[in-house]
C-alpha cells in the first residue's frame, strides 16, 4: 500500500495580517503529512506504522502531540505537534539521502496554519531489527522529528 501524499491540499489558516487562526488537530495534522514525500519506488505510510505485509524502502510518518500552552482559564491556547519519520532501505547510502532531502525540505517549512517546523531529534543512519530475508543483512534505518505549534 503505497501513499502518494502529494494530493493533499494546502490548508489556508491564516488571517489578515498572518496570523494564525484556530484549526483542529486533524487538519493540523493534514498539513503536516501534505509536505512528507518519497522518491518513486518508496513506500510512505501514515499512521506510524507499516503494514505486516509490506517490505522497505519506506517512510513511517506519524503526528505526536507535543505539548500545549494553557491560558490563565485553563483553555488550551496552543498544541504542540512532532512529525516524526522513520526511514528505512536495505542501504546506508539511499536512507541518508532521502534523510539529507528531507532535511532540505522540512527544516524550517512554514505549513499554512502552522508555525515553522523545528528540526528536533536526528538518529543518524543505523542498522534496524529489521532483517532483509534475501540477503540476511539488517536494514538501514534513520529517524528524524520535527516539530511545531498551531492556535487551537
Amino acid at each position: 500500500c503505497s501513499s502518494d501524499l502529494g494530493h493533499h491540499s494546502r490548508i489556508r489558516a491564516t488571517g489578515r495580517h498572518g496570523s494564525v487562526l484556530p484549526m483542529s488537530w486533524l487538519k493540523a495534522r493534514e498539513s503536516l503529512l501534505g509536505l512528507v514525500t518519497a522518491p518513486k519506488g518508496w513506500h510512505v505510510f501514515e499512521d506510524g506504522q507499516a503494514p505486516p505485509s509490506a517490505t522497505p524502502p519506506w517512510v513511517i510518518a506519524s503526528v505526536q502531540d507535543a505539548g500545549r500552552i494553557h491560558s490563565e482559564a485553563g483553555t488550551v491556547q496552543t498544541r504542540g505537534l512532532k512529525l516524526k519519520l522513520t526511514v528505512v532501505s536495505a542501504s546506508e547510502a539511499s536512507v541518508n539521502a532521502l534523510c539529507a532531502s528531507l532535511r532540505d525540505k522540512l527544516d524550517y517549512a512554514h505549513p499554512s496554519g502552522l508555525t515553522p517546523l523545528i528540526p528536533d531529534t536526528d538518529s543518524g543512519s543505523y542498522p534496524s531489527d529489521l532483517i532483509d530475508s534475501s540477503t540476511g543483512m539488517a536494514y538501514a534505518m534513520r529517524v528524524l522529528s520535527h516539530t511545531t505549534t498551531y492556535q487551537q
